[in-house]
């Protein structure tokens, strides 16, 4: 079963396994039995292989030849979900079991298995008889899955000769179905999860682009008309602030559609880069004025940079996203009459680069600084604008690169982020 809710059989006849039998009495063999069942469960990573695997093995710890599950799916009764060596027409016959009043009654009445010792001699009320003796089965067991106070489905295993269950067996079965029951709950959980995410990425994807679309437009036109203000003689000095005004916002915005595009991406495994030939002192260059250019500051920022060229194999326009973002924040929490520096050095012998950003701000705690790079974190929510998406953004670019990013902080003294990138 790959999907929750679709229906798998094994192939092949009846089972016919035994019980793996180990030394010791009930107990120890009990203990083995749900050693081996909870193994699964933890260790799989595809719950649909894990629910049938663990059937087959409840089925082989009571030496049962035929096993099935069925789910609960309210007005419908219970409906077949997966299967151990169940044939076509008994599988029918049990889904329309499941849509009886008898299975129903005991669904929403029992907390405990159900036994039919010997089909054969049950009373014509007993649940299952019928379709037991027309495939041959002696004893039948069922056992609800259960999940708090509700049940959600049912186990049921099948013998071909009279089967005797203790009151122990009969406790380990009820504790292997409620185990089947936290599994499949985890995997339904994982699927709605799933549906979330990929609804979650549609929706960023198609916002993006509704936003994007007439917000070209817009800053379209307000370039035209500022060029053509600019060119008059006779212009109100306050339109030409409040256009400039209207372009920053613009551009503001337009970076935090970018910013939605980038987290579909990444959430949807999307996300890429465009490898080429960057130079490094250039790209930074280029971070720093665009940075400046969006924050409106009087900070100066010094730059220790290389005369030589430093080369890396790389995305430009994504390394200088990093580096601008970076840059804004310093600007954007250092004092004003405190510069920002930006130290660029090359370790030959590392083949590496470090990128150095360092401003003289308020710093940011050490609690906190573990969560800096994670989703929609912003250090001062006083201060911070933006969707606190940054700095993640920025360490999926950096690692997409093979490098890495950390920062450095001392309240009251400043921050320092380092990136390391290959060369």
């Amino acid at each position: 079963m790959s999907d929750t809710g679709k229906s798998t059989t094994h192939k092949g006849s009846k089972r016919g396994v035994g019980y793996r039998r180990t030394p010791g009495g009930t107990f120890a063999r009990h203990a083995d039995a749900l050693a081996r069942i909870s193994t699964i469960a933890v260790e799989s990573t595809e719950p649909g292989v894990a629910l049938e695997r663990m059937l087959d093995e409840t089925a082989s710890t009571f030496d049962a030849h035929l096993a099935s599950l069925c789910l609960y799916v309210g007005e419908h009764g219970l409906k077949h979900t997966t299967s151990v060596g169940l044939t076509p027409n008994l599988l029918q016959q049990v889904e329309a079991l499941g849509r009886s009043e008898v299975m129903e009654d005991y669904f929403t009445s029992s907390t405990r298995p159900f036994l039919i010792p010997d089909a054969r001699q049950a009373p014509s009320s007993s649940i299952g008889y019928r379709h037991a003796i027309t495939e041959g089965l002696v004893t039948v067991v069922s056992a609800p899955l259960c999940r708090s106070d509700r049940r959600i489905g049912i186990l049921t295993l099948y013998h071909e000769e009279a089967h005797t269950y203790s009151e122990a067996d009969l406790t380990l079965l009820q504790t292997l179905a409620n185990l089947l029951a936290l599994t499949l709950t985890n995997a339904q959980i994982a699927s709605v999860e799933s549906d979330q995410d990929r609804a979650k990425d549609h929706f960023l994807g198609m916002l993006s682009h509704e936003l994007r679309t007439p917000l070209t437009s817009i800053m379209g036109f307000t370039q035209i008309i500022r060029k053509k203000l600019a060119n008059s003689r006779e212009v109100d000095a306050r339109i030409m602030e409040h256009l400039d005004v209207i372009w920053t916002q613009e551009q503001r915005l337009n970076r935090l559609i970018g910013t939605l595009v980038d987290i579909a991406r990444i959430d949807s495994g999307e996300f890429s880069i465009v490898r080429g030939k960057v130079e490094l002192g250039t790209t930074l260059r280029g971070a720093v004025t665009k940075a400046l250019s969006q924050v409106k500051t009087r900070h100066n920022v010094e730059m220790e940079i290389p005369a030589e060229p430093i080369w890396v194999d790389g995305d430009a326009s994504r390394l200088e996203q990093v580096f601008s973002h970076i840059v804004s924040n310093a600007l954007r929490y250092s004092p004003v009459e405190q510069p920002i520096k930006v130290v660029c050095e090359e370790r030959k012998d590392e083949h590496e680069v470090t990128v150095s950003i360092s401003d003289q701000g308020p710093g940011i705690p050490a609690s906190r600084q573990k969560d800096l790079f994670e989703q929609f974190y912003r250090s001062d929510m006083s201060r911070a604008g933006g969707l606190g998406m940054g700095l993640y953004i920025s360490r999926t670019i950096v690692e997409a690169h093979g490098g890495r990013i950390s920062i450095d902080s001392v309240p009251s003294t400043g921050t320092t982020v380092h990136v390391v990138l290959p060369v």
